[in-house]
Order: structure tokens, then C-alpha cells, then sequence
């Protein structure tokens, strides 16, 4: 795997569509390519225009989260072939005979190298980056809106970036390491991102994740908002991405496979270190002990 990601179309995938009910006189807004591909100085007069209300800006946040893994085939651009994710669990048996579960699962014939949309994660597809890219600009734009209070302000960047940390969080569990893009990628950037050593990698989404939980609701308490993060959605995050990282999968005294990216630390820690399995832990701790105090979640109960 190399060591270096080219990011160029992928910040602009085609076809995407933006969420807008209504956008009144503000004809000459460009969202998806046309708004992505503009002149440096357009883009400038468009995003004063988009955060000029919270109408417009909470509509960029609602587009990142299209762009969020969804286990039901409901767009153009599928992955598993247009079988449901669950086909490759133990919910649910495919007999899709152009499926992902059937063509490249059940008959043990994945592998990197047939990476494809018949697998359940392509981290080119697109969405990946796009989502990415509209987390950052609701971070580093929301506070310009002049009629959104400090914690609705607030709120929304966080709910960015655990979108972001999501994406980010299934670049880690399928390459280790990945490249992390810490700002919205304007057209005048050279579009060539260094990749980050695994341990660089899970220290800024953990901290990513951090930085969210503090300004999210442990639950929805506005009906009208079901679907959004959450404080325990980020907390159930982390533990995920510390149990990985603890796993023998990256913590180990010899890497899974060798090659230019496990020499260079890309794909395993280089060693074994059991303070992971600790960090883990207290995460997981630090979930259980929000989880008694504000309930709301339980495993399904026959």
C-alpha cells in the first residue's frame, strides 16, 4: 500500500445532489460540483452567502451526513453490489446472485485487490472525502451566523466532526493509518496529502472525538432531530476505534503482513503494548458509567 494518497476528484465526486428545500432569492448558490469547482472568488461570495443564516448552514451539515455509511441500498452509486449489508452478517442470507455477499464473501474471494463496489467499503467512492470536506466547512464557518445562538454554534461543529471522525474511523479499521485532511481543501491546495503513521492516525480521531463529546446531547430531545450525533454515539465511537486500536490486528510485536507501509508504521503500532487494552477499557467504563446515570439504551431483549 502506498505511503501517499492522491485526493483530487474525490473532495468533488460527481452527482451529488444538496439537500435545499428552498433557497428564496439565493439563485446563484452552487452546491455538489458546481459549488466545489468554482473560482476561488466565487466560493468566497457563496459561503458568505451559506452562512449568512442558519437556514442555509445547517443545510451544508445535513448534507454531510448524506454522505454517512448506510446499510440499505437506496442511491445510484451502491456498495455490496446492492445487497444489504446485512447479507454478510448473521441477520441475513443473500441469494442476490450479482451481490457482494454471494460474489465476493461467501465464497472467500475478497481481498484488497478486489476492493469494488461489490465490497462493503470503498474508500474512494467518494463520500468518504466529500464528507469530510462539508464537515470541515460547517467547523470552520458556523460562526458566522448571525442568528444561531454559542450553543447551537457549538453543537453543529461537533455534530461535524464526529461525521468526519466517522469516515475517518472506517479509513482506520479497513488501512490503519490514513491521511487526515484537517480543513476544508481549497482549489489553490496542492491535493497530495501525506498518510499518517497508525499511532498518528488514532490520536487525532480520538482527539477528534474528544473535542465533540463535551457539546452533545447524551440523546435527541427535540423528536424533530432523531437521527443527529450524540454524546453517547461519540462515546460508543471511541471505545470502538480504542478497541481496534488495542486488538492484535495493529497491537502486536510483528506485523500482520509485512511491506513498505509496515516498515514505515502505517498498518501496526511496531510493537505490543498493553496500556491499549487499558485505554479501552476506560473508555468502555466512561460510556457504562454515562449510560447508568442518563439510561435511554439497552441491548434488544427478546
Amino acid at each position: 500500500m502506498k505511503n501517499r494518497y492522491k485526493i483530487i476528484s474525490k473532495i468533488a465526486p460527481v452527482g451529488l445532489l444538496f439537500f435545499m428545500l428552498s433557497l428564496g432569492s439565493c439563485e446563484e448558490l452552487k452546491f455538489g460540483n458546481g459549488f466545489l469547482d468554482q473560482q476561488p472568488d466565487q466560493i468566497g461570495i457563496n459561503l458568505d452567502t451559506v452562512f449568512s443564516k442558519k437556514h442555509y448552514a445547517m443545510q451544508v451539515l445535513t448534507k454531510a451526513y448524506t454522505t454517512l455509511p448506510y446499510g440499505i441500498p437506496v442511491t445510484g452509486k451502491l456498495k455490496m453490489g446492492g445487497d444489504l449489508l446485512d447479507a454478510i452478517t448473521d441477520l441475513s442470507y443473500s441469494t442476490c446472485t450479482y451481490g457482494g455477499g454471494r460474489a465476493l464473501y461467501y465464497v472467500g474471494a475478497y481481498s484488497a485487490g478486489k476492493e469494488s463496489d461489490k465490497s462493503k467499503y470503498l474508500f474512494n467512492s467518494g463520500s468518504t472525502w466529500s464528507g469530510i470536506r462539508y464537515g470541515w466547512l460547517m467547523v470552520e464557518h458556523v460562526d458566522r451566523v448571525p442568528d444561531m445562538t454559542a450553543t447551537e454554534k457549538e453543537r453543529a461543529k461537533a455534530e461535524a466532526k464526529m461525521i468526519i471522525a466517522t469516515h475517518y474511523a472506517d479509513l482506520f479499521r479497513h488501512f490503519g493509518g490514513f491521511p487526515f485532511l484537517d480543513h476544508a481543501i481549497t482549489v489553490n491546495e496542492e491535493h497530495h496529502f501525506d498518510r499518517q503513521t497508525l499511532e498518528q492516525s488514532v490520536t487525532k480521531l480520538v482527539s477528534l472525538i474528544d473535542e465533540a463529546i463535551p457539546h452533545l446531547e447524551w440523546k435527541v430531545s427535540d423528536k424533530n432531530n432523531d437521527g443527529r450525533m450524540t454524546k453517547a454515539y461519540a462515546m460508543g465511537l471511541k471505545v470502538r476505534v480504542l478497541l481496534f486500536a488495542a486488538s492484535p490486528i495493529f497491537n502486536d510485536n510483528k506485523a500482520y503482513l509485512s511491506g513498505e507501509a509496515s516498515d514505515s508504521k502505517m498498518t501496526w503500532y511496531g510493537n505490543y503494548d498493553a496500556n491499549r487494552w487499558k485505554l479501552a477499557e476506560n473508555a468502555g467504563k466512561e460510556f457504562m458509567n454515562e449510560l447508568l446515570s442518563n439510561g435511554q439504551y439497552d441491548l434488544v431483549k427478546a
